[in-house]
Protein backbone atom coordinates (compact mmCIF):
# COMPACT_ATOMS: atom_id res chain seq x y z
CA UNK A 1 0.00 0.00 0.00
CA UNK A 2 1.40 3.37 -0.94
CA UNK A 3 0.97 5.80 2.42
CA UNK A 4 1.75 8.75 3.18
CA UNK A 5 4.82 9.77 5.46
CA UNK A 6 3.15 12.38 7.34
CA UNK A 7 0.69 9.62 8.51
CA UNK A 8 2.99 7.44 9.52
CA UNK A 9 4.58 8.28 12.74
CA UNK A 10 5.99 5.01 14.08
CA UNK A 11 8.38 3.24 10.66
CA UNK A 12 10.59 0.18 11.05
CA UNK A 13 13.91 1.07 12.82
CA UNK A 14 16.15 -0.83 10.10
CA UNK A 15 15.95 -1.50 6.54
CA UNK A 16 18.41 -3.54 4.13
CA UNK A 17 17.57 -0.65 1.85
CA UNK A 18 16.35 2.65 1.05
CA UNK A 19 15.68 3.72 -2.26
CA UNK A 20 14.96 7.51 -2.99
CA UNK A 21 12.40 8.68 -5.79
CA UNK A 22 9.88 6.60 -7.09
CA UNK A 23 10.63 6.48 -10.81
CA UNK A 24 10.41 3.63 -13.12
CA UNK A 25 13.78 2.88 -12.44
CA UNK A 26 13.86 3.16 -8.52
CA UNK A 27 10.54 1.13 -8.46
CA UNK A 28 12.42 -1.94 -10.83
CA UNK A 29 15.11 -1.91 -7.96
CA UNK A 30 12.75 -2.22 -5.00
CA UNK A 31 10.99 -4.63 -6.50
CA UNK A 32 14.04 -6.56 -7.38
CA UNK A 33 15.21 -6.51 -3.83
CA UNK A 34 11.82 -6.88 -2.60
CA UNK A 35 11.58 -10.54 -4.54
CA UNK A 36 14.56 -11.73 -3.39
CA UNK A 37 13.66 -11.16 0.56
CA UNK A 38 14.98 -7.67 1.43
CA UNK A 39 13.60 -5.26 3.56
CA UNK A 40 12.99 -2.09 1.63
CA UNK A 41 11.14 1.40 1.66
CA UNK A 42 10.94 3.58 -1.13
CA UNK A 43 10.86 7.05 -0.34
CA UNK A 44 9.40 9.97 -2.59
CA UNK A 45 9.28 13.61 -1.67
CA UNK A 46 6.00 14.55 -4.07
CA UNK A 47 2.38 13.73 -3.24
CA UNK A 48 2.17 10.99 -5.70
CA UNK A 49 4.81 8.19 -6.41
CA UNK A 50 5.43 7.35 -9.92
CA UNK A 51 7.09 10.36 -11.49
CA UNK A 52 6.84 9.97 -15.15
CA UNK A 53 5.11 6.71 -14.94
CA UNK A 54 2.09 8.87 -12.69
CA UNK A 55 -1.06 10.13 -14.05
CA UNK A 56 -3.08 13.49 -13.11
CA UNK A 57 -6.56 14.76 -13.16
CA UNK A 58 -8.10 17.88 -13.84
CA UNK A 59 -12.13 17.76 -13.36
CA UNK A 60 -13.17 15.13 -15.91
CA UNK A 61 -9.42 14.66 -17.89
CA UNK A 62 -6.59 12.25 -17.12
CA UNK A 63 -3.39 12.56 -18.34
CA UNK A 64 -0.20 10.69 -18.82
CA UNK A 65 2.45 12.63 -17.18
CA UNK A 66 5.70 10.92 -19.72
CA UNK A 67 5.17 7.85 -21.32
CA UNK A 68 4.10 7.85 -24.82
CA UNK A 69 4.91 4.59 -26.11
CA UNK A 70 7.19 1.82 -25.10
CA UNK A 71 9.07 -0.37 -27.54
CA UNK A 72 9.85 -4.21 -27.82
CA UNK A 73 7.44 -5.34 -24.76
CA UNK A 74 4.84 -7.07 -28.33
CA UNK A 75 8.06 -9.67 -28.25
CA UNK A 76 7.61 -12.29 -25.84
CA UNK A 77 11.58 -12.55 -25.33
CA UNK A 78 12.48 -9.45 -25.22
CA UNK A 79 14.23 -8.02 -22.61
CA UNK A 80 11.86 -5.23 -21.78
CA UNK A 81 9.07 -7.54 -21.54
CA UNK A 82 10.83 -9.62 -19.53
CA UNK A 83 11.64 -7.19 -16.77
CA UNK A 84 7.95 -5.73 -16.89
CA UNK A 85 6.58 -9.02 -16.56
CA UNK A 86 9.06 -9.84 -13.82
CA UNK A 87 8.31 -6.55 -11.67
CA UNK A 88 4.63 -6.58 -12.28
CA UNK A 89 4.12 -10.64 -11.65
CA UNK A 90 2.59 -10.30 -15.52
CA UNK A 91 -0.33 -8.23 -14.71
CA UNK A 92 0.91 -5.36 -16.74
CA UNK A 93 -0.55 -5.75 -20.30
CA UNK A 94 -0.22 -3.78 -23.33
CA UNK A 95 -1.94 -2.49 -26.32
CA UNK A 96 -0.38 -2.24 -29.97
CA UNK A 97 -0.51 1.21 -31.58
CA UNK A 98 -0.43 -0.37 -34.73
CA UNK A 99 1.42 -0.20 -37.96
CA UNK A 100 2.54 3.64 -37.96
CA UNK A 101 4.37 4.59 -34.70
CA UNK A 102 5.67 7.92 -35.41
CA UNK A 103 4.82 10.64 -38.02
CA UNK A 104 7.25 13.64 -39.54
CA UNK A 105 6.22 16.08 -40.78
CA UNK A 106 8.76 18.46 -42.53
CA UNK A 107 6.76 21.71 -44.52
CA UNK A 108 4.11 19.79 -46.19
CA UNK A 109 5.69 16.47 -46.39
CA UNK A 110 4.85 12.82 -44.35
CA UNK A 111 7.09 10.44 -43.49
CA UNK A 112 5.89 7.70 -41.37
CA UNK A 113 7.93 5.18 -39.09
CA UNK A 114 6.00 1.95 -39.87
CA UNK A 115 7.17 -1.38 -37.32
CA UNK A 116 9.20 -3.90 -38.70
CA UNK A 117 12.60 -3.58 -39.69
CA UNK A 118 12.37 -4.67 -43.46
CA UNK A 119 9.21 -2.30 -43.64
CA UNK A 120 10.54 0.36 -42.02
CA UNK A 121 13.62 0.36 -44.56
CA UNK A 122 11.32 -0.20 -47.69
CA UNK A 123 9.42 2.92 -46.24
CA UNK A 124 12.31 5.05 -46.26
CA UNK A 125 13.33 3.94 -49.80
CA UNK A 126 10.28 4.99 -51.34
CA UNK A 127 10.07 8.59 -49.82
CA UNK A 128 14.40 8.68 -50.55
CA UNK A 129 15.23 6.19 -53.33
CA UNK A 130 18.50 7.72 -54.05
CA UNK A 131 19.87 7.02 -50.66
CA UNK A 132 18.93 3.36 -50.58
CA UNK A 133 22.26 2.06 -50.18
CA UNK A 134 22.53 4.98 -47.44
CA UNK A 135 19.45 3.76 -45.49
CA UNK A 136 20.61 -0.11 -45.15
CA UNK A 137 24.04 1.11 -43.78
CA UNK A 138 22.22 3.19 -41.37
CA UNK A 139 19.92 0.41 -40.47
CA UNK A 140 23.00 -1.78 -39.61
CA UNK A 141 25.01 0.41 -37.89
CA UNK A 142 21.95 0.76 -35.25
CA UNK A 143 22.41 -3.19 -35.14
CA UNK A 144 25.94 -2.70 -34.72
CA UNK A 145 25.58 -0.19 -31.75
CA UNK A 146 23.61 -2.50 -30.00
CA UNK A 147 24.71 -5.56 -30.65
CA UNK A 148 28.35 -3.92 -29.31
CA UNK A 149 26.32 -2.74 -25.97
CA UNK A 150 26.40 -5.87 -24.49
CA UNK A 151 29.95 -6.06 -23.68
CA UNK A 152 30.25 -2.43 -22.55
CA UNK A 153 27.18 -3.56 -19.98
CA UNK A 154 29.27 -7.07 -19.07
CA UNK A 155 32.77 -4.97 -18.40
CA UNK A 156 30.29 -2.91 -15.75
CA UNK A 157 29.14 -6.32 -14.27
CA UNK A 158 32.45 -7.42 -13.41
CA UNK A 159 35.17 -7.26 -10.30
CA UNK A 160 37.42 -3.73 -10.64
CA UNK A 161 40.70 -6.39 -10.91
CA UNK A 162 38.94 -8.82 -14.01
CA UNK A 163 37.83 -5.16 -15.78
CA UNK A 164 41.61 -3.97 -15.51
CA UNK A 165 42.59 -7.00 -18.50
CA UNK A 166 39.34 -7.14 -20.32
CA UNK A 167 37.78 -4.18 -20.11
CA UNK A 168 39.48 -2.47 -23.64
CA UNK A 169 38.30 -5.94 -25.31
CA UNK A 170 34.65 -5.54 -24.26
CA UNK A 171 34.16 -1.71 -24.42
CA UNK A 172 36.04 -1.47 -27.67
CA UNK A 173 33.55 -1.37 -30.28
CA UNK A 174 30.98 0.20 -28.66
CA UNK A 175 33.04 2.69 -27.50
CA UNK A 176 33.65 3.15 -31.28
CA UNK A 177 30.05 4.53 -31.82
CA UNK A 178 29.62 6.25 -28.47
CA UNK A 179 32.29 8.36 -28.94
CA UNK A 180 30.59 9.74 -32.29
CA UNK A 181 28.03 12.34 -32.78
CA UNK A 182 24.88 11.16 -34.32
CA UNK A 183 25.72 14.06 -36.70
CA UNK A 184 29.44 12.93 -37.76
CA UNK A 185 27.75 9.43 -38.49
CA UNK A 186 24.67 10.40 -40.16
CA UNK A 187 26.68 12.76 -42.08
CA UNK A 188 28.88 9.86 -43.52
CA UNK A 189 26.14 8.71 -45.09
CA UNK A 190 24.27 10.88 -46.64
CA UNK A 191 23.90 14.47 -47.46
CA UNK A 192 20.38 14.44 -48.36
CA UNK A 193 19.09 17.09 -45.09
CA UNK A 194 15.70 16.05 -45.81
CA UNK A 195 16.80 11.91 -44.83
CA UNK A 196 18.80 13.48 -42.11
CA UNK A 197 15.65 14.91 -40.36
CA UNK A 198 13.75 12.12 -40.27
CA UNK A 199 16.68 9.77 -38.77
CA UNK A 200 17.28 12.03 -36.41
CA UNK A 201 13.27 13.18 -35.89
CA UNK A 202 13.53 10.83 -32.36
CA UNK A 203 16.21 12.99 -30.71
CA UNK A 204 13.20 14.36 -28.59
CA UNK A 205 13.45 10.64 -26.64
CA UNK A 206 17.06 11.12 -25.19
CA UNK A 207 17.17 14.52 -24.92
CA UNK A 208 20.22 16.52 -27.15
CA UNK A 209 20.58 16.94 -30.51
CA UNK A 210 22.32 15.34 -33.57
CA UNK A 211 25.16 17.58 -33.05
CA UNK A 212 25.49 16.90 -29.19
CA UNK A 213 24.06 13.50 -28.72
CA UNK A 214 25.99 9.93 -29.22
CA UNK A 215 25.35 7.92 -31.75
CA UNK A 216 25.13 4.86 -29.69
CA UNK A 217 22.07 6.44 -27.76
CA UNK A 218 20.63 7.50 -30.81
CA UNK A 219 21.23 4.29 -32.14
CA UNK A 220 19.25 2.27 -28.63
CA UNK A 221 16.50 4.62 -28.78
CA UNK A 222 16.19 3.84 -33.17
CA UNK A 223 15.76 -0.33 -32.66
CA UNK A 224 13.79 0.14 -29.81
CA UNK A 225 11.28 1.18 -32.07
CA UNK A 226 11.83 -0.94 -35.07
CA UNK A 227 9.32 -3.49 -33.95
CA UNK A 228 6.60 -1.00 -33.22
CA UNK A 229 5.28 0.94 -30.12
CA UNK A 230 3.27 0.11 -27.00
CA UNK A 231 1.38 1.69 -24.41
CA UNK A 232 0.31 0.00 -21.40
CA UNK A 233 -4.03 -0.81 -20.93
CA UNK A 234 -5.02 1.52 -18.54
CA UNK A 235 -2.93 4.30 -19.16
CA UNK A 236 0.73 5.01 -17.71
CA UNK A 237 -0.53 4.55 -14.25
CA UNK A 238 -1.01 0.85 -14.54
CA UNK A 239 2.62 0.47 -14.14
CA UNK A 240 2.62 1.76 -10.76
CA UNK A 241 -0.54 -0.08 -9.65
CA UNK A 242 0.51 -3.57 -10.82
CA UNK A 243 4.29 -3.12 -9.64
CA UNK A 244 2.87 -1.61 -6.07
CA UNK A 245 0.54 -5.11 -5.90
CA UNK A 246 4.29 -6.85 -6.25
CA UNK A 247 5.59 -4.65 -3.35
CA UNK A 248 2.94 -4.79 -1.22
CA UNK A 249 2.82 -9.02 -1.61
CA UNK A 250 6.60 -8.74 -0.55
CA UNK A 251 6.22 -6.41 2.17
CA UNK A 252 8.26 -3.48 0.71
CA UNK A 253 6.93 0.18 1.75
CA UNK A 254 6.04 3.16 -0.19
CA UNK A 255 5.82 6.42 1.47
CA UNK A 256 5.02 9.60 -0.23
CA UNK A 257 5.31 13.06 0.71
CA UNK A 258 8.75 12.22 2.01
CA UNK A 259 11.04 14.40 1.29
CA UNK A 260 14.74 13.01 2.56
CA UNK A 261 17.20 15.48 3.46
CA UNK A 262 20.85 13.69 3.55
CA UNK A 263 22.10 10.50 3.08
CA UNK A 264 23.75 9.51 6.77
CA UNK A 265 27.28 8.57 5.84
CA UNK A 266 29.77 7.87 9.16
CA UNK A 267 33.71 6.98 8.14
CA UNK A 268 32.80 5.89 4.68
CA UNK A 269 29.54 3.62 5.79
CA UNK A 270 26.03 4.43 4.72
CA UNK A 271 23.97 4.46 8.02
CA UNK A 272 20.55 5.47 6.78
CA UNK A 273 18.82 8.47 5.87
CA UNK A 274 17.50 11.78 7.65
CA UNK A 275 14.59 12.99 6.60
CA UNK A 276 13.91 16.81 6.12
CA UNK A 277 12.02 16.59 9.52
CA UNK A 278 14.73 15.46 11.52
CA UNK A 279 14.02 11.54 11.66
CA UNK A 280 16.53 9.21 11.28
CA UNK A 281 15.90 6.22 9.52
CA UNK A 282 18.41 3.49 9.71
CA UNK A 283 19.38 1.39 6.60
CA UNK A 284 22.59 -0.74 5.35
CA UNK A 285 22.30 0.56 1.98
CA UNK A 286 20.57 3.65 0.41
CA UNK A 287 19.42 3.71 -3.84
CA UNK A 288 19.68 7.42 -4.87
CA UNK A 289 17.00 7.48 -7.83
CA UNK A 290 16.69 11.01 -7.98
CA UNK A 291 19.57 12.09 -10.52
CA UNK A 292 23.09 13.00 -10.23
CA UNK A 293 22.94 16.76 -9.84
CA UNK A 294 19.88 16.09 -6.88
CA UNK A 295 21.64 13.23 -5.16
CA UNK A 296 25.50 14.40 -5.07
CA UNK A 297 24.35 19.10 -4.56
CA UNK A 298 21.53 17.99 -2.54
CA UNK A 299 21.71 14.77 -0.49
CA UNK A 300 25.48 14.13 0.06
CA UNK A 301 26.89 15.97 3.33
CA UNK A 302 29.50 19.09 2.34
CA UNK A 303 32.35 17.59 3.86
CA UNK A 304 32.42 14.51 1.57
CA UNK A 305 31.12 16.80 -1.14
CA UNK A 306 34.16 18.83 -0.51
CA UNK A 307 36.49 15.97 0.04
CA UNK A 308 35.61 13.73 -3.22
CA UNK A 309 35.16 17.33 -5.30
CA UNK A 310 32.20 16.26 -6.66
CA UNK A 311 31.33 20.05 -8.11
CA UNK A 312 33.92 20.06 -9.89
CA UNK A 313 32.97 16.64 -11.95
CA UNK A 314 29.47 17.83 -11.88
CA UNK A 315 30.62 20.68 -14.06
CA UNK A 316 31.65 18.14 -16.61
CA UNK A 317 28.00 17.27 -16.77
CA UNK A 318 25.26 19.01 -18.87
CA UNK A 319 22.26 18.69 -18.45
CA UNK A 320 20.00 17.80 -21.68
CA UNK A 321 17.57 20.30 -23.84
CA UNK A 322 14.77 21.70 -21.63
CA UNK A 323 10.77 20.95 -22.84
CA UNK A 324 7.89 21.73 -22.05
CA UNK A 325 4.48 20.44 -22.35
CA UNK A 326 0.83 21.26 -23.27
CA UNK A 327 -1.98 18.86 -22.03
CA UNK A 328 -5.16 19.09 -24.05
CA UNK A 329 -8.67 17.50 -23.11
CA UNK A 330 -11.10 16.42 -25.70
CA UNK A 331 -14.38 15.46 -25.54
CA UNK A 332 -15.43 12.52 -27.69
CA UNK A 333 -13.63 8.73 -27.90
CA UNK A 334 -10.39 8.61 -30.05
CA UNK A 335 -12.47 6.70 -32.94
CA UNK A 336 -15.27 9.57 -33.29
CA UNK A 337 -12.47 12.08 -32.98
CA UNK A 338 -10.96 10.30 -35.53
CA UNK A 339 -7.08 10.01 -34.00
CA UNK A 340 -4.59 7.80 -35.02
CA UNK A 341 -2.63 6.10 -32.23
CA UNK A 342 0.34 8.24 -34.24
CA UNK A 343 2.73 9.95 -32.14
CA UNK A 344 3.75 13.14 -34.27
CA UNK A 345 7.04 14.99 -34.95
CA UNK A 346 7.12 18.55 -36.75
CA UNK A 347 10.57 19.82 -37.46
CA UNK A 348 10.55 23.21 -39.39
CA UNK A 349 11.46 22.80 -43.24
CA UNK A 350 14.42 25.24 -43.02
Amino acid sequence: MIQSYKKQPYLSSKFDVIVIGSGIGSLTIVTLLAKSGKKVLILERHYTAGVFTHIFKRKNYEWDVGIHCIGEVQRPNSAIKKMFDYITDGKLQWADMGEVYDRVIIGDKTYDFVKGVKNFKAKMKSYFPADADAIDQYVDWVFAANKAMRGFYINKTLPHWVSRFLGAFLTKKYLKFADQSTYEVLSSLTKNEALFKVLTAQYGDYGLPPRQSSFAMHASVAKHYFGGGSFPIGGSGAILATVNEVLEAHGAQLMTNAAVAEIRIHKGKVLGVRMQDGRDIDADQVVSGVGIFNTYQQLIPDTLRAKHKFEVQLQKTQPSVGHGCLYIGLKGSPESLKVPKIIYGFIPKG
